[in-house]
């Protein structure tokens, strides 16, 4: 049995549709590929790689500070991942693209508007040509409504829309990868001034009691020294060990005092909020850095 033969008119609409596919607009994006020196080790995981979203916290896997096993620094840590102002920005950022790019979709579907007025009109009875009327029961008071539908779809035929939500999809990648470089960053100097800060405290405690054994070292030499069993060049020695370890003081407490305020600053908190709950000595967290580098 013969075929039938294709309308002329289909024939016609597939041509027209293999002209138009082929003129779609640029070509498909295709994605970089980047060498990685073998010295870096292999890439991570995708849990590692991208523990962190707009709002969520970050993933235990990822939380490589949980090695120091210092509930003060995670504290810390998780008040700049709330209140960093920095990071805060960013991840406004990213709902910023995610908007833009949910506006550059829609152009892919069809748009329907509706539009409802309602107004009360009443007519001026002194003013031309309502004043020459003297009808009885004249409508002087009038209500009005309108009700409106439209509707448009327009074939995204070229693939204009698709080009743009494609890029749009690549801006919202990158501003999500740009708030995690600010979050790893804002992260890492936390805990580094948290370091600081308590290898400051410790360095003042460690200068106190130095500096208590070696007033008790003058005063038991200037004893000495009376009695005529110490020299007064043995009195100077151990007068000029307590200056020199006093004057050392300072430098700690300013140290321990700027790190407490840069704590503050990254925690999206005025300068000294912090002062009065990290002012206690807390455990040296320094021997755990080792473990915690390339988690």
């Amino acid at each position: 049995m013969p075929r039938p033969p294709v309308p002329r008119c289909l024939i016609i609409l597939m041509s027209a549709a293999a002209v138009l596919a082929g003129c779609t607009v640029g070509p498909p994006y295709q994605r970089p590929e980047i060498a990685v020196e073998p010295a870096f080790g292999p890439l991570p995981s995708k849990a590692a790689a991208q523990p962190y979203g707009v709002t969520e916290a970050p993933a235990r896997t990822a939380q490589w500070w949980a090695v120091l096993n210092d509930p003060v620094l995670d504290g810390l840590i998780e008040q700049a991942i709330a209140a960093n102002l920095d990071v805060r920005l960013a991840a406004a950022r990213v709902r910023e693209a995610r908007a833009r790019r949910a506006v550059v979709a829609s152009g892919q579907y069809p748009f329907v508007g509706t539009e409802a007025l309602y107004s009360r009109e009443r007519a001026s009875r002194n003013a031309w040509p309502y004043n020459a009327l003297e009808a009885p029961g004249f409508p002087w008071e009038a209500d009005l409504y309108q009700v409106g539908f439209d509707a448009s779809w327009e074939l995204d035929i070229f693939g204009v829309v698709r080009r743009r939500v494609e890029a749009a999809d690549a801006d919202l990648e990158a501003r999500m990868e740009d708030r995690r470089d600010v979050l790893v960053s804002v992260l890492a100097e936390v805990a580094r001034n948290y370091v600081d800060l308590r290898g400051s405290q410790h360095e003042l405690e460690i200068a106190g009691r130095n500096l208590a054994a070696q007033r008790e070292t003058l005063d038991l030499t200037i004893e000495l020294a009376r009695r005529g069993v110490a020299r007064q060049l043995d009195v100077s020695r151990a007068a000029a060990q307590v200056a020199t370890t006093e004057a050392g003081l300072p430098l700690f407490r300013n140290l321990q005092w700027q790190a407490m305020h840069r704590l503050a600053v990254l925690t999206g908190r005025q300068p000294g909020a912090l002062a009065e709950a990290l002012a206690p000595v807390g455990p040296e967290v320094a021997h755990g850095l080792d473990d915690a580098v390339g988690v």
